[in-house]
């Protein structure tokens, strides 16, 4: 058997059993441990309306957007 299909092979085994063993840590992480959400920690509820977006909310750290720095952003709801 020519090497390069030997490696061929091994590959088709590993990277589906790769994907599989990333897909398994990935979903057994909890989502609270990676950023604290929900209403005890202050977030408030969207409306289920068509295009219903927040006001102005303030955050932490400003980030660059079009070469301006901004401090707070808004959350839109799109149905």
């Amino acid at each position: 058997m020519h090497p390069l299909n030997q490696k061929m092979k091994v590959d088709l085994i590993l990277i589906p059993l790769l994907l599989l063993v990333c897909d398994e840590i990935l979903t057994s992480m909890a989502v609270t441990r990676l950023y604290p959400f929900g209403q005890s920690e202050g977030d408030q509820l969207l409306l289920k309306n068509d295009d219903q977006s927040s006001g102005s909310v303030p955050i932490s750290i400003p980030f660059p957007y079009f070469d301006q720095y901004h401090n707070s952003l808004f959350v839109s709801r799109e149905f």
